[in-house]
């Protein structure tokens, strides 16, 4: 993560994690990316935060979720 994006990156998570909305981010060790924790009210609230992050929006990351009970989206 370099340049622009990065910080834009950076900034946004910490927004999160300011807000109670983001636990947790970590390293993937086995290959390049993260893992991340949201805590939101319900999934529309982490899938509305998640969808705002810059890379999501330019298409550098994909996500995947999930929820207590299992399901995915």
């Amino acid at each position: 993560m370099t340049g622009l994006l990065g910080k834009e990156e950076a900034l946004k998570a910490w927004e999160f994690y300011a807000a109670d909305l983001l636990r947790w981010v970590a390293s993937r060790t086995d290959k390049r990316g993260i893992a991340a924790i949201f805590e939101a009210v319900n999934m529309e609230e982490a899938r509305k935060a998640v969808e705002s992050m810059p890379m999501v929006n330019v298409g550098f990351i994909a996500v995947v979720t999930t929820h207590k009970g299992g399901a995915s989206w």
